[in-house]
């Protein structure tokens, strides 16, 4: 019976310049990868306040109908609840590392770009969520008026 554990020798070649500058690309891109998801997360914020400030602002006789039924409610607790999720998102955080350790300070990129982009997701849908409520309850009258009328 032969060895099992010799190595299998391959032939190889040194990468070229353009293959180089190609690795050291992505590995800024990862680097940056927190960076760009709080970006994100800022600009999320932004639109949840705009948005909710037009909403509020439009029309409150379109909203004042429904009050009662909780979807209003509902619709700006999501909401709040949407844009403090994006806040935590770009808000500074202790991490845990190694400063002596490349491999821990890469794990403990990955793990916070993972959390970050988890916390992006949620917060995106909520907001979705609750636009979506609301414009349920903004554009029901109009269905219920246009039946009547028939």
């Amino acid at each position: 019976m032969e060895n099992q554990e010799e190595s299998i020798k391959l032939p190889g070649k040194k990468a070229s310049e353009e293959d180089k500058s190609w690795h050291e690309f992505v590995r800024a891109q990862q680097q940056k990868e927190a960076e760009r998801v709080e970006d994100a997360a800022k600009y999320l914020s932004g639109m949840i306040g705009i948005a909710f400030a037009i909403f509020l602002k439009t029309d409150a006789d379109a909203f004042s109908h429904q009050a009662s039924s909780g979807t209003v409610t509902w619709a700006a607790g999501l909401w709040l609840l949407s844009l403090c999720i994006s806040f935590f998102i770009f808000f500074p955080w202790k991490y845990a590392y190694s400063t002596h350790s490349a491999e821990s300070i890469r794990q403990m990129n990955r793990r916070t770009v993972r959390v970050k982009r988890s916390l992006l997701i949620a917060s995106m849908a909520l907001f979705f969520i609750a636009l979506l409520l609301l414009a349920f309850v903004y554009f029901q009258p109009t269905v219920i008026i246009q039946m009547n009328e028939q």
